[in-house]
């Protein structure tokens, strides 16, 4: 007997692809994509995008600008033109997220041989706090540059505070010294250079709320939509064994009354779900929903109808609730993963972030990270709502194609 059952639960899973695709295919998919990320991050080869505007358009900066933008940890380089270009470009181009972080070579007449001499660094790096790491890795790559292109800077400041401060030197040493650091230029020393070579500038406005939270509330919204949607999709599978479905379709509208119906609700369901959770983010961590509430509920409608169609779809399409439940939550969980609902995309290697293009929760999180840390209006975030837009419209109709297929 024990041999029997152990056939019938073989002959069981066998025969549900989905159970099957679920126990054996989802786990080495998942691993394949979350180990892509975090090899990525946590094994060195995560690079920057870095926008770069050098105002002292000195011998020393361009040393200074060469040395980092060949650095092995910066991906690509915008430079901004120094006659036309402002520290305001720059925050644009990060808070746009066209770069994840930017440096300026300031034009403080200051040497890089005399750091901490003006009120201000010589080199500014302007970062997103939700990508800090970012500036953390531009920040090493400037120390690195400073010393690999100007290694006798460090010296000379050394001797400075010597001369000034201890055993005045003759005129005979200082020349004697700076021929000597001149030979050494080629050779960087081993001190890492001091903190007063640069400093960190943030995007975000004081007071504004955490980067990290604002993200989170679109990434979670997303989740729970899709999630939201499926389960509230499958009745359409429980009317159809039921036989229900054949008396509705024959009532006023038929099917495409009955599609119809339930994409408002999963709509309507959505659109509250997602207030409430940036309401939360509101009440709790400061979050400017009150400030930003227009483009928002146009952007949480798309996402709540995108949502709906793309359930609604996918439902009708499968042929039993087992199949379109087990089926319907490793695709959720796959588009989260990918969409950047579980790891900010920015961890991500690029080949994942333009894959997540083509997923609901990209549009979304694009959509609210432009609304509420860039600061942008509904023409500019074209391009997600009409994303979002464009499969709420094909879902829709796919379903009602799909359902009236059916029930012939």
């Amino acid at each position: 007997m024990r041999a029997a059952y152990f056939r019938v639960m073989a002959l069981d899973l066998w025969r549900d692809k989905g159970a099957l695709a679920m126990a054996f295919l989802l786990p080495g998919v998942v691993f394949v994509i979350f180990a892509l990320i975090f090899s990525a991050a946590a094994g060195g080869d995560l690079s920057v995008r870095l926008a770069l505007l050098d105002q002292r358009q000195t011998v020393e900066s361009g040393k200074l600008a060469a040395a980092l933008t060949a650095r092995p940890e910066i991906a690509a380089v915008t430079t901004v033109d120094a006659s036309a270009g402002s520290a305001e470009e720059l925050l644009n181009l990060v808070r746009s997220g066209q770069v994840d972080a930017a440096v300026r070579l300031r034009d403080n007449q200051t040497a890089f041989s005399a750091l901490g001499a003006a009120d201000e660094a010589p080199v500014e790096i302007v970062f997103d706090p939700l990508r800090s790491i970012a500036a953390t890795i531009v920040a090493g790559a400037v120390q690195t540059a400073w010393m690999e292109a100007l290694p006798g800077a460090r010296i000379r400041m050394v001797a400075a505070v010597i001369d000034q401060a201890l055993v005045p030197f003759t005129d005979g040493q200082r020349t004697a010294l700076e021929l000597g650091l001149q030979r050494w230029d080629s050779t960087p020393p081993s001190p890492l250079p001091p903190a007063a070579l640069f400093q960190l500038r943030s995007t975000s406005e004081p007071g504004a709320a955490p980067a990290s939270v604002s993200y989170y509330a679109g990434a979670v919204a997303m989740l729970f939509l899709l999630l939201a949607s499926l389960n509230g999709a499958l009745t359409v599978l429980d009317e159809k064994q039921c036989g229900l479905f054949d008396r509705l379709s024959m009532g006023p509208g038929g099917v495409g009354a009955m599609i119809e119906g339930k994409f408002s609700f999963l709509v309507l369901q959505g659109f509250v779900q997602v207030a409430v959770i940036y309401t939360v983010a509101w009440a709790v961590f400061g979050v400017d929903l009150p400030g930003h509430w227009a483009p928002w509920a146009a952007v949480t409608l798309a996402a709540a109808s995108c949502s709906a169609g793309l359930a609604l779809l996918f439902v009708s399409a499968c042929g039993t609730r087992q199949q379109a439940q087990t089926l319907g939550h490793i695709a959720v969980l796959l588009l989260s993963a990918i969409g950047g609902s579980m790891v900010p995309r920015f961890l991500m290697p690029n080949e994942l972030q333009g894959a997540g293009w083509f997923t609901p929760n990209t549009w979304a999180l694009e959509a609210y990270e432009g609304i509420f840390r860039r600061g942008e209006n509904l023409l500019d975030l074209g391009k997600p709502l009409a994303l979002m837009a464009g499969t709420a419209a094909l879902g829709l109709l796919g379903a009602r194609v799909l359902i009236r297929r059916a029930g012939r």
